[in-house]
Order: C-alpha cells, then sequence, then structure tokens
C-alpha cells in the first residue's frame, strides 16, 4: 500500500485491501526512492511464496 498524505486515502485502501490480502505493505510514497531504500517493497518480495501474486498499483 502507498501511504499519501490523506489519512482518508489509507483508510479507504485499507478497507478494501485488508478483507482480501494476507499481509497489506504500507510504504510512504516517493517515485525517487531507489528499491534498496524501499524496506516494504523489499519485505513483500521477500514474504512471496512461489504460487504467490504481487500485486503493486499506483
Amino acid at each position: 500500500m502507498r501511504v499519501a498524505d490523506d489519512p482518508l486515502d489509507v483508510e479507504r485502501q485499507h478497507a478494501a485491501l485488508d478483507p482480501i490480502c494476507t499481509r497489506v505493505f504500507e510504504e510512504t510514497a516517493s517515485r525517487r526512492r531507489l528499491i534498496k531504500n524501499r524496506p516494504e517493497l523489499l519485505a513483500a518480495l521477500d514474504y512471496l511464496g512461489p504460487d504467490d501474486v504481487l500485486v503493486v498499483m499506483n
């Protein structure tokens, strides 16, 4: 989940994702961060199993 400045947006994302996801990873929005500086994205990738699917939406 990408966290922006709008707390209501975060609540809406949680309301939509929590019932259908095993785990939701939350990271502050930034387009300039290198992947090595994105700990939640790296944690999400590490969490994936062989048959899992990672969906990233912008």
